[in-house]
C-alpha cells in the first residue's frame, strides 16, 4: 500500500526515521483525503467525464487494457512538473496546511 512504500522509501533518509515511521501514516492519510478526491474528481477537465476525451459519460464500456492504460496515464500526469507544482501549491494553502490550527 502507499503508506508502506512511503515508510520504506522516505523515512530511512530523514533526520529521525523513528519519528517519521510514527507520524507519516497519519500525515499521509490526511494528504490522501485531500489529494485523491481532488485529482480523481469526475467533473475535472482531465477526467473522462467530459465529451471528447473518452466519449460521452456512460456511452460505452471500456476494456481492462483501456482501464489500465487510463490509470497509468493519470499517474504519468500527476507526476508531471505542471501537476506537481499545482499539488504543492494547493496543499501549501488553505486546502491543506490551513486546515489545522497548528500547521507545523
Amino acid at each position: 500500500n502507499q503508506v508502506d512504500i512511503l515508510l520504506a522509501e522516505v523515512c530511512p533518509g530523514t533526520e529521525n526515521p523513528e519519528e517519521c515511521v510514527e507520524n507519516l501514516p497519519a500525515f499521509w492519510t490526511k494528504i490522501a483525503m485531500v489529494l485523491w478526491p481532488g485529482y480523481y474528481a469526475p467533473e475535472a477537465t482531465w477526467m473522462c467525464a467530459q465529451e471528447g476525451l473518452c466519449g460521452a459519460p456512460a456511452t460505452r464500456t471500456i476494456t481492462c487494457d483501456e482501464c489500465n492504460e487510463g490509470l497509468k496515464a493519470t499517474i504519468d500526469q500527476i507526476l508531471s512538473e505542471e501537476f506537481m507544482a499545482g499539488i504543492i501549491d494547493a496543499l501549501s494553502g488553505e486546502g491543506f496546511c490551513g486546515m489545522d490550527e497548528d500547521p507545523e
